[in-house]
């Protein structure tokens, strides 16, 4: 279930690109403008030998450009007929969808359509032109396999204040999450930088330094025979952060097929009936980028996920005990600290 957002480019300098500017390579590399070079360096999208450098840096020899395919190649997002996305609120400036599972957010490489933004045009639906060409009125991203609510902005002036509110963590965001075992302790923050996989350049996973900041708030709903129905709360938004955290602590969730390799024996039958991560983008707070209104909006999960925790309720439901929220370790040794307060992310 890798999604296209995660593919990479990789191209090593040789001998004619020795003491370039880094920019000026990205721009001659990628077939793009020197300023849109700029803006893939400071995004992080495009880095030299797995970290942000500044434009002027000189390339060396043996140096590795690494870039986001979906950041760099620019198509233009079209108009498409397809099943219609549910529009859960909508007025001059934005949307809010909750997006199907299977329906990966906006065209990139290797995916020039049948997306989310493709069949949001194709019903009419206006969308920032600001976002870009392939990803107009899009400021935040869910996994392809991931359901549920996200806002898009119809405004260019929508779009330049819901970015600015992204950055500053005033989307308040929270998911649903079927994981394996119980994570101790019950309510906690895991804080545990995520780079890419070493190994497997489509993933990604928790490393000790030099990743970036990735912080996520969870508390346990609901204990079952070998499973957890877990609310989490994000701080930072980083791709899979979720999975990738859940996944190093020993929980990885019901159906995940890239990071889900530490089943407990019991739950396999229960999570073999779901055939994508279950995970649900359940409710959404902020507020409206143009009228200052306080905007709360909560959707159900769907059926896939309902029936899910069903099975795993029909077997041996458990309460969570009040209170264990103590800092404990898990087996992967990353520290989830007891979490004080509600966070807004």
């Amino acid at each position: 279930m890798s999604d296209e957002s995660a593919k990479v480019i990789k191209l090593v300098a040789g001998d004619t690109d020795w003491h370039r500017r880094v920019d000026a390579w990205v721009a001659a590399a990628f077939a793009v403008s020197r300023s849109r070079a700029v803006s893939l360096l400071a995004s992080g999208a495009v880095r030299l030998n797995g970290e942000k450098v500044e434009p002027d840096h000189h390339v060396k020899v043996g140096d590795v450009l690494e870039g986001e395919a979906a950041a760099i190649v620019e198509i233009s997002a079209k108009a498409e007929k397809g099943t219609k996305i549910p529009i859960v609120y909508q007025d001059d400036h934005i949307i809010v969808v909750d997006k199907p599972a299977g329906l990966t957010v906006h065209p990139g490489a290797g995916r020039p359509g049948g997306t989310l933004v493709n069949v949001l045009l194709g019903m009419g639906m206006k969308l920032a032109p600001a976002g870009g060409r392939q990803r107009p009125g899009v400021v935040h991203r869910l996994d392809k396999d991931t359901s549920g609510l996200m806002v898009l902005a119809r405004t260019d002036q929508a779009f330049w204040k819901l970015v600015k509110m992204v950055e500053a963590h005033e989307i308040h965001r929270e998911y649903l999450a079927v994981v394996a075992g119980t994570p101790e302790p019950l309510k906690g923050t895991i804080d545990a930088q995520i780079d890419r996989d070493r190994r497997n350049r489509e993933k990604y996973s928790v490393v000790p330094t030099g990743g970036r900041e990735a912080i996520t708030h969870y508390e346990v709903v609901e204990k079952f025979a070998g499973a957890s129905l877990v609310r989490v709360v994000l701080e930072t938004g980083r791709t899979h952060q979720i999975r990738v955290h859940f996944s190093a602590m020993g929980w990885p969730l019901a159906g995940d097929e890239t990071y889900g390799n530490r089943l407990p024996k019991g739950t396999i039958p229960a999570f073999r009936a779901m055939k994508r991560q279950a995970l649900h983008s359940a409710r959404i707070e902020f507020i409206h980028p143009v009228t200052g209104k306080s905007m709360v909006i909560k959707i159900v999960p769907p059926a896939d996920f309902q029936a899910l925790v069903k099975i795993l309720r029909e077997g041996a439901p458990e309460k969570p005990r009040s209170g264990a929220t103590s800092t404990t370790r898990s087996k992967s040794r990353i520290k989830v600290k007891t979490r004080r307060g509600k966070k807004r992310g």
